[in-house]
């Protein structure tokens, strides 16, 4: 236990939270510091997150009685924080646009995260699917409109393997040769599994296409690998076809909803902007046929200093725009940017950064903010935020010793002591040791008395009502 929360725990007397007396509530109050009350729900849930990170915390009593020590440090530092700071426009733009975060997160694994995790018995079945294997033909196309056509056009009599040659100009009749659901999309496979030779399904999507299927032959897998040899990569193939087939169908549901549509006007000047900022960016950063662990070497926005003072001092909605594409492109690696030769570079990057702003107002439609545990994580964050301002304009100005200071209590150990660590090499080491020190004497000074600590009588020993479970995975 710090020297912080031996200071507060002295203030704590805890022996009547152990039981002594009065009614029995569904959700007693353990505590109150101040006004703010701290309920066994409240309690349980913090303490289940304590014993999931591990540390010093045990699924056990004496672990729970020690944890309501610290808790109580914790919310006094966070009342002591909200007294002593203004909530600020900034402040309150990190909080929201943290919750917003895990809004969107929330609700992505609601439409399709789910989808791309799988048990090993779930596995298993989908792996012993494997013990049959199909011939068929395949014909990919950008939208599910083009393939219905080209469906019906075989339908009325057209041969598959001459409209996948005059698509795809392969001459092979869009063969694709033996696949089993270990090699081959499992949504293709469930597809192939339902005809009979020569007939034709579809569309399929998968993979960012939709595909029309043909069928010409299938048996039993004569080369089916162990289960434990395939699958990981049986599990990440199944991810990416099911939960990356949703996640792409939620996309365009948003776009199609919020009726997303690109101005051409808007596209050509930005892809003419981009393009001359970043001629000079290598893209082929990995040498072929090389491995390499290296970072990109280029990681700050191409353009100079002059362009950039140019731009803020005549800034427009296009110029803006442009700027907040090369802010996107600074998440991805160098060597995967586009040459911005043709449009649908800027468009597939402008429809990126649409999505996320699509993402976030579809998620505060469908109210992810009164989610209760979105709220838990909020709040907790709030106060994170709080306590770190705090810190960092009360607490830090008066604990931190100078240089000189520091130099003083170096001169003041032992001769041996300084002989052994140069004053420079351990200055860093030496003012954390006096700063925290002087925590304690420093925070006296926010600690009114109108933050008593008041245990609260119940009817039972309320340590026997906390569930000690094995770790959990908390937000």
């Amino acid at each position: 236990m710090s020297r912080t929360q031996k200071w507060i725990g002295a203030l704590v007397l805890l022996g009547l939270v152990l039981g002594c007396g009065g009614g029995q509530e569904a959700d007693p109050v353990l505590t109150r510091v101040g006004e703010r009350e701290i309920r066994l729900s409240e309690f349980q849930r913090a303490f289940d997150e304590a014993v999931t990170r591990g540390g010093a915390w045990r699924p056990d009593s004496s672990s729970a009685r020690r944890f309501l020590d610290e808790y109580i440090a914790k919310t006094l530092l966070e009342q002591i924080a909200t007294d002593s700071l203004n909530w600020t426009p900034l402040l309150e733009h990190r909080a929201v646009s943290y919750l917003e975060s895990m809004m969107i997160q929330k609700m992505r694994e609601d439409v399709y995260g789910h989808a791309a995790r799988f048990t090993d018995e779930e596995l298993r079945r989908i792996y012993e699917m494997g013990r049959t294997t199909y011939r068929y033909r395949a014909i990919p196309f950008e939208t599910q409109e083009e393939a219905r056509s080209k469906l019906n056009n075989i339908r009325q009599g057209a041969v598959f393997a001459k409209v996948a040659d005059h698509l795809l100009g392969q001459g092979d009749g869009g063969m694709v040769g033996w696949k089993s659901v270990i090699e081959a999309p499992k949504s293709i496979i469930d597809a192939l599994s339902e005809l009979e030779p020569s007939e034709v399904t579809g569309p399929v999507e998968t993979g960012g296409a939709f595909y029309l299927l043909q069928l010409v032959e299938k048996a039993e897998n004569p080369s089916l690998p162990p289960f434990e040899q395939v699958k990981d990569g049986l599990r990440i193939q199944l991810a990416q076809d099911q939960g990356g087939t949703l996640m792409r169908r939620f996309q365009r549901h948003l776009l199609q909803k919020y009726r997303y549509q690109a101005k051409m006007a808007e596209v050509l000047w930005v892809q003419e902007f981009l393009r001359e900022e970043t001629r000079g960016i290598p893209r082929q950063f990995q040498p072929e046929g090389q491995y390499t662990t290296e970072a990109p070497a280029w990681t700050e926005c191409p353009m100079n200093e002059e362009e950039g003072n140019r731009i803020l001092a005549t800034t427009t909605v296009d110029t803006i725009r442009a700027i907040l594409f090369l802010d996107h492109l600074m998440t991805k690696p160098s060597f995967t940017w586009p040459l911005f030769e043709e449009t649908e570079d800027v468009n597939e990057l402008l429809e990126e950064l649409v999505l996320q702003r699509l993402e976030a107002v579809e998620a505060w439609e469908r109210h992810y903010d009164q989610d209760p545990d979105l709220q838990w994580r909020a709040q907790k964050r709030r106060h994170l935020i709080l306590v770190r301002q705090f810190v960092i304009q009360h607490i830090r100005p008066l604990i931190r010793p100078s240089v000189a200071e520091a130099r003083d209590w170096y001169d003041r150990q032992l001769p041996t002591y300084r002989r052994d660590h140069a004053f420079e090499d351990v200055v860093g080491e030496i003012r954390g040791e006096i700063a925290e020190a002087r925590v304690d004497s420093v925070l006296n000074v926010y600690i009114p008395e109108r933050r008593a600590i008041t245990p609260v009588e119940t009817d039972e020993d309320v340590f026997q009502r906390v569930q000690y479970r094995s770790p959990v995975t908390s937000g």
